[in-house]
C-alpha cells in the first residue's frame, strides 16, 4: 500500500500543515484480501438425522430385494407344481380310456381265435361288427362325433376335396358324392376332416354356381 498526497497546503504563519491523504490499495493487496471469499463452499457432514435415514431407506430396499427373491421362487415352484399336475391329470385321463378300450381288445382276440380255429365268414364278421360298434360306443361317449358329410355341400373347413367327379345330376354339384375317409369332431372341435369326392356338373352351368 502505498500514499498519494491529493492536496497539501502550507500557511507562512508556520500553522499547521494540512494533508489530505488519500489510501490506494496495491493491486496484489487487493487480490490476496479477495481470494479467501472466491475458494469452494466446504460439503458439510451429514447431519445424524439425516444419515438415519439414509441408513433406514437402505435397509428398506434390501427388504424388498429378499422379498422379490423369495416372491419368485414361490412363483418358480408353483409352475413347476402346475406342470407336474398337468402331466399327471394327461396320465389319468389316457389310463382311463385305456381302461375302457380293454374289452375291445379282448373281443379282437377273441375273433382271431375263432378265425384261426375255423369259424365261418359269417360268425367271424359278425363278431367284427359287434367289436365295432363297442368301441364306438366308447367313443362317442367321450364326445367323439363323426362328421355326417355324404351328399352335404362342400365345407372346406371340414372336407378336404381329394378329387371331383363329373356328375349328372344338378343338385350333386359341389356336394359329397363319397366319403373316402370319415372326419371327427371331440366336443365340437375339430379332429380331423373328412376326406372326400366332390361332385361337379357336366351337364352346363349349374344354377348359383360359377362356370369351372
Amino acid at each position: 500500500m502505498f500514499y498519494r498526497d491529493k492536496e497539501k497546503q502550507e500557511t507562512t504563519s508556520g500553522e499547521e500543515k494540512k494533508v489530505n491523504v488519500e489510501f490506494v490499495e496495491h493491486p496484489d493487496e487487493k487480490a490476496a484480501t479477495e481470494a479467501p471469499s472466491k475458494a469452494e463452499p466446504v460439503a458439510e457432514a451429514p447431519e445424524p438425522d439425516v444419515q438415519e435415514k439414509l441408513k433406514a431407506y437402505e435397509e428398506k430396499i434390501k427388504e424388498l430385494e429378499e422379498k422379490n427373491l423369495r416372491l419368485l421362487a414361490e412363483f418358480q415352484n408353483y409352475r413347476r407344481r402346475v406342470e407336474r399336475e398337468q402331466l399327471e391329470l394327461a396320465d389319468y385321463i389316457k389310463g382311463e380310456i385305456f381302461k375302457k378300450l380293454l374289452p375291445v381288445l379282448d373281443d379282437f382276440k377273441i375273433m382271431m381265435e375263432k378265425a384261426v380255429a375255423g369259424e365261418n365268414e359269417k360268425s367271424v364278421l359278425e363278431g367284427a361288427r359287434i367289436i365295432y360298434e363297442k368301441l364306438k360306443g366308447i367313443l362317442e361317449k367321450e364326445g367323439l362325433e363323426k362328421i355326417e358329410s355324404l351328399g352335404e355341400k362342400f365345407d372346406p373347413e371340414i372336407h378336404e376335396a381329394l378329387m371331383t367327379r363329373p356328375t349328372e345330376q344338378k343338385e350333386d354339384h359341389e356336394r359329397v358324392v363319397e366319403v373316402y375317409q370319415e372326419g371327427y369332431r371331440l366336443k365340437e372341435k375339430l379332429l380331423r376332416p373328412s376326406k372326400v369326392i366332390v361332385g361337379k356338373y357336366s351337364g352346363g352351368e349349374a344354377e348359383g354356381s360359377d362356370s369351372r
